[in-house]
């Protein structure tokens, strides 16, 4: 089994006036990656799903995680 980049740790539900002056809802999702690193990404809520959320964060996970390969412990 392939090892999990990241767990998400929080979702909150968002609503914005965008320009035109429509309700805009969207989901927050914070998550952890698997050296401690944190962040956020925002997904409209007609385009949230499960697939979604991975699909956005992986690559983030990712390149973070990277980072933490080149930093000496």
């Amino acid at each position: 089994m392939e090892e999990q980049l990241f767990k998400v740790t929080a979702v909150i539900e968002r609503r914005r006036v965008d320009p035109a002056g429509r309700l805009v809802r969207y989901f927050e999702v914070h998550y952890e990656t698997t050296h401690g690193a944190v962040g956020t990404v925002e997904i409209p809520k007609s385009e949230f799903s499960t697939e979604k959320v991975i699909e956005v964060i992986t690559p983030i996970a990712a390149e973070l995680e990277g980072l933490f390969e080149m930093t000496p412990e």
